[in-house]
This record gives C-alpha cells, structure tokens and sequence, in this order.
C-alpha cells in the first residue's frame, strides 16, 4: 500500500495528537480516536480485563487502559510495541499494560492469556476465499482457527476489528451469531467491529457515524 500523505498529514486527518508516535503506514491503519472511545465506553468494566490483539501503536489501547482494570497488548512487531509503550507512557497509562512481542495465533501464547475479552484487530485487510470456501485475510492466521483458540483457551468475549468488505453474512456464516457496527468516519465506511459472546447486544447490524 503506497501512502503518499506525510506523518504530519496522518495526524492531522485522523484526528490524532502532534505528539502521537508510530510509522506512516501504522498511524495509517490505526483506529481514529472517536471510535475507539465509542468502544471503550460500551465495553470496558474496571473490574475486567482485556486483551488487544495486534495491538498497533495504542490508539485503541489508551482507551482501553482508561476502561479496565488491566491491558494486555501484543504484536508481533516490536518496534510497534515500542511506539505503543511511548504513546501510553505519554498519558501516564503505560503501567496498565503488560506488553508483548508475539504470534498472537501460537496457542502457547493464547494458553497463557488470561483476560476476560479480548480484541482482535485484523492487521491486513485484502480479503481472500480459497477454493474449499474458507475465508482468510492476506497474511493473516486463519479467523475461524484463531477465534476458536480464543474461545477454547481464553474468552467468548470477543471483539473484532474487520475492514468494511468483510461482511456481516461472511462473518455470520464462519463464527455463528455476531453483531455488526458498521463504523462511518466522516461518512466514509472505516471498518467493523463485531461482537461476540456476552458482548453482543442483538444479532445483526447497526451502524454508528462519527465526525473523526
């Protein structure tokens, strides 16, 4: 993905802070600051805690470790967990968090997960159906292998953050009943988030707008 704006440009676009700190391409890909509040607000409980899943550079996360008792974030890239402990440690948010640089599919890993909800932000967004009609995204472990990891090892609590081209029957169809919210930033259609288990408000879609 060539990305002609400049980090300046990033920052200002998606509504982000001068000081926040990542690469182009992950300031890029990241969550716009709004929705990630929306988030927080519906699903956190300081009482829980919560596990974020390629976690980037911590826009979702700082909104997440306002509204748990604990986060646990992990990547598989180092230097992304490196810009996310720099953004955290600049609200003073960082000793809520446990950090780890990681395969996030390894079920040694997700054995080891203890969190009440976890949150998977889907890193690459081409989407792909194989020939025996599984779905997969480029470059990423199978959903349904991993969600059902997550499942059978950690939580029915899930969330997952989907490009807008994976839809709510795709999703439907792989992983049982789910709500969709369909996320509009600036009347453009940013992603998905789908909810899982007790999360789930209703079976279906909902759409939710913000201005950036």
């Amino acid at each position: 993905m060539a990305i002609t704006d400049t980090k300046e440009q990033i920052l200002e676009k998606r509504g982000y802070e001068p000081w926040v700190q990542g690469r182009q391409y992950d300031l890029y890909l990241s969550n716009y600051p709004n929705p990630a509040k929306y988030l927080a607000q519906r699903i956190g409980n300081p009482n829980k805690t919560i596990a974020e899943l390629c976690c980037g550079v911590g826009i979702t996360t700082r909104e997440l470790a306002k509204a748990f008792k604990k986060v646990v974030a992990a990547d598989i890239d180092r230097e992304v967990i490196e810009f996310n402990k720099i953004n955290l440690e600049r609200e003073k948010l960082a000793d809520k968090v446990s950090y780890f640089v990681t395969d996030i599919s390894k079920t040694s890993f997700l054995k080891k997960l203890k969190t009440d909800v976890v949150l998977y932000d889907i890193p690459y967004w081409v989407a792909k159906k194989f020939d025996d009609g599984t779905l997969n995204l480029d470059k990423n472990p199978d959903l349904v292998t991993l969600i059902g990891n997550i499942r059978k090892y950690v939580t029915h609590d899930i969330i997952i953050f989907a490009p807008a081209h994976l839809s709510y029957e795709e999703i439907k169809e792989l992983l049982g009943p789910v709500e969709c919210e369909q996320i509009f930033v600036k009347y453009k259609y940013d992603r998905n988030y789908y909810y899982l288990g007790s999360l789930m408000k209703k079976d279906g879609i909902s759409k939710k707008e913000f201005t950036i």
